[in-house]
């Protein structure tokens, strides 16, 4: 993993680039391959999309992996993405602002894997937990364009890249620019060639839902 810290003026935030080692990659890829399909796949109001004046602020396809399978032992996700306790992000992560200090007394966490195509995105908008990790993949060579994260009030555009993980406050208020899949790929069902995103939801009470 390679650990990258940034701070703004009212939050700080890392990046982590190689989060996922190869071999947890194909095991992570494996279970993302599986879950791309219209049977698993949830539209946007079931996946706790947020809202505005009752308008749903993404379209995308996802699924709650706590949900979905009976026990976390029986996902390669959610066996894997409990690196995200770990005492090197932590020792970054931290001290880069007082309201990190937080992240000491998280228990519990949720994980939703999300699915973008074809002008599939996500408007500005804050997770409802104390901390949020998205780690992001997509097949190399990358067959779309778009789909870039950005912190909505801030000027700060991070650039999309497989296998980075962003740990930053869920207050902060955040987005997803719409995705154009290649011509070729552009059809109505899922290639598996657009933009996945493992988003972890971090909390310091059970609130789980």
């Amino acid at each position: 993993m390679k650990i990258k810290a940034k701070k703004t003026e009212h939050f700080g935030y890392v990046i982590v680039d190689d989060y996922y080692d190869k071999n947890e990659q194909k095991e992570v890829w494996k279970e993302l391959e599986y879950l791309t399909s219209p049977r698993i796949l949830l539209s946007p109001e079931h996946t706790g999309s947020a809202t505005h004046n009752g308008n749903v602020l993404k379209k995308n396809g996802g699924i709650f992996l706590d949900h979905f399978y009976r026990e976390r032992s029986c996902s390669n996700i959610l066996s894997l993405n409990k690196k995200i306790y770990n005492d090197e992000i932590d020792k970054v992560f931290i001290p880069l602002h007082p309201y990190n200090e937080v992240s000491n007394f998280i228990k519990y966490d949720l994980t939703l894997v999300s699915y973008y195509e074809n002008s599939n995105y996500y408007l500005s908008h804050m997770d409802l937990a104390q901390f949020t990790a998205l780690t992001w993949f997509f097949k190399e060579p990358k067959r779309f364009s778009g789909g870039e994260f950005k912190f909505s009030n801030y000027d700060d555009v991070i650039e999309l890249k497989n296998n980075r993980m962003v740990l930053f406050p869920s207050w902060v208020m955040h987005e997803v620019s719409e995705v154009e899949m290649d011509k070729d790929l552009e059809t109505d069902g899922y290639s598996t060639y657009g933009r996945y995103c493992i988003s972890n939801f971090l909390f310091n009470t059970d609130d789980r839902g």
